[in-house]
């Protein structure tokens, strides 16, 4: 079954903004919420750290360089396969 929520988070350089972000929505996370992270090519020490907070969870995680926030959004929409979108940047919350 597909998930009914894709939640799309896109980051760059902002590990303390994604933690925020990721603080809220580790708690919606079931088999009805798909959270896909697309990274623009953050640093490799924020990279690990992004690692190391979702290794056990249940989502996508992708770190590429692109051209904004909204090639980003676009990246992210490749991979989502819920019925409804939601795009929450790095330092958004529920």
């Amino acid at each position: 079954m597909d998930p009914c929520i894709s939640i799309i988070t896109v980051t760059y350089n902002d590990f303390h903004g994604f933690v925020r972000t990721a603080k809220s929505v580790i708690p919606q996370l079931c088999n009805s919420v798909q959270w896909i992270i697309k990274d623009g090519g953050s640093s490799q020490d924020v990279l690990d750290l992004i690692e190391d907070l979702i290794c056990d969870l249940p989502c996508v995680f992708l770190s590429s360089s692109d051209n904004g926030v909204y090639e980003a959004m676009n990246e992210g929409l490749n991979f989502a396969t819920g019925d409804w979108l939601i795009f929450m940047n790095g330092g958004d919350e529920f």
